[in-house]
């Protein structure tokens, strides 16, 4: 069979596959997580007006750097006559295609996207373990005696966590996701009903604020919208992948009401608070209210499960790509190693946000130094590569475009991270 006639898709042998609904829950799921709620504190750094304008283009951007990965991935699967490869293993490849500068870099990557991959889900998770804590904490400091440093909530997660995560098949996680789907809805109403309660005015609110802070609106956008690693596994998973592009595809749709909702929060929000706004909105919001409160338990229970899915992709790459390879055929207790694997996931995770327990610093920090490289930067490098045999001149604006998003993907990489860092260590 030529590769012209051979379909990836229709080659992939995928157990209790998700439909086009449960697919979509997934990726709201993911996508929908703190970041909405860091959204306010991203548009105090940007400006209201530049805030929404740089959502937008934000949005369309990362959207279009997901469907060129995506379709990247096919092509190459389509050349090689495979019905899937991971991300890693879709670089590598598309390294081997391209110029002899990068060709010779193909083997190392691999593992350059794994570890960003890796490191980019687990400040996705450290971000949530950082926001129950906190949040819990509110709750319980508001109607009880109760005051233990933010570290100790941290520690009384593990457990809940950890019973989460022993759950491994994504269609198990489905009701639970829908729940939690449901509980960010109606919390998103209510903060939006907080919001606009008393009114908004636009007194001492910047349209623009100071260029110096625009690298942290960046990193908190990149880390809210882009949820490339909730994609990619539900893509695979889907039982029409067909389904998941196309102008009116699942990843249009979702990636549509993710970027509506977040600028109504983001917009409303900093207009509200103003330079008060914390890293999460609901940590605004009246204390000593019932229904504030009771928002803020929804989000707890949604972001637990966040947890889960936003932990799937590396706890699969480290058992796939690494620790299967060091273990000898004679191996029979596998399973052991997973749920052991799954368990010091979770404790890495709480251990990382014990160690930095600054959620818009998380977010920020996390958001540009990896996601500004995968969500932009790889797939651009890919696209070349594919196209590099084939080049004639007649997708020259392709290839200036590219070679646009690298340069400013590993821009916001080094700005965005720098201008973290600096921020959190000026406290």
């Amino acid at each position: 069979m030529s590769s012209g006639n051979y379909d990836p898709h229709l080659h992939r042998e995928v157990s209790n596959g998700l439909s086009n609904g449960v697919a979509l829950v997934h990726i709201l799921k993911g996508a929908i997580g703190t970041g909405i709620l860091a959204m306010p504190d991203a548009f105090k750094n940007s400006g209201y007006i530049c805030g929404t304008l740089g959502t937008v283009l934000l949005a369309c951007l990362i959207t279009n750097c997901t469907h060129s990965l995506m379709k990247s991935q096919y092509a190459i699967c389509k050349k090689h006559h495979t019905p899937f490869m991971s991300y890693a293993e879709s670089m590598k490849m598309a390294l081997h295609m391209g110029p002899s500068c990068l060709s010779s870099c193909s083997n190392c990557s691999a593992h350059i996207v794994n570890w960003f991959l890796i490191i980019a889900q687990t400040g996705a998770c450290c971000a949530y373990v950082t926001f129950v804590a906190e949040n819990l904490r509110k709750v319980l400091q508001a109607h009880t005696d109760v005051n233990m440093d933010l570290r100790i909530y941290m520690i009384i997660l593990i457990v809940p966590f950890i019973l989460l995560n022993l759950v491994k098949n994504l269609k198990y996680l489905a009701p639970f996701s829908m729940l939690a789907d449901l509980l960010t809805l109606i919390g998103i109403i209510v903060v939006l009903y907080y919001l606009f309660k008393d009114g908004l005015s636009f007194d001492d609110r910047a349209a623009a604020s100071s260029v110096s802070r625009w690298p942290l609106f960046l990193g908190t956008v990149l880390f809210s919208l882009q949820a490339i690693g909730v994609v990619l596994p539900v893509e695979y998973k889907m039982k029409k992948p067909k389904d998941f592009g196309g102008p009116s595809g699942i990843m249009n749709i979702s990636m549509f009401i993710i970027t509506v909702l977040y600028i109504t929060v983001g917009f409303t929000g900093y207009i509200k608070y103003g330079e008060n706004v914390l890293g999460s909105i609901t940590l605004n919001l009246p204390e000593k209210e019932f229904l504030a409160n009771s928002i803020t338990i929804f989000y707890i229970l949604a972001i637990s499960v966040s947890h889960t899915l936003q932990s799937y992709l590396p706890i699969q790459i480290l058992l796939d790509d690494y620790i299967k390879k060091h273990l000898s055929e004679e191996f029979k207790n596998f399973e052991i190693v997973e749920y052991v694997t799954h368990i010091t996931y979770v404790l890495l995770t709480v251990l990382l946000a014990i160690a930095i327990p600054k959620l818009s610093f998380i977010i920020s920090f996390f958001g540009a130094f990896c996601l500004s490289m995968l969500g932009i930067t790889f797939p651009a490098i890919m696209e070349i590569c594919i196209h590099y045999q084939d080049f004639d001149g007649r997708n020259y604006w392709n290839l200036i475009l590219n070679i646009f998003l690298i340069i400013f993907g590993i821009m916001g990489f080094i700005a965005g991270s720098y201008v973290a860092i600096n921020d959190v260590l000026n406290g």
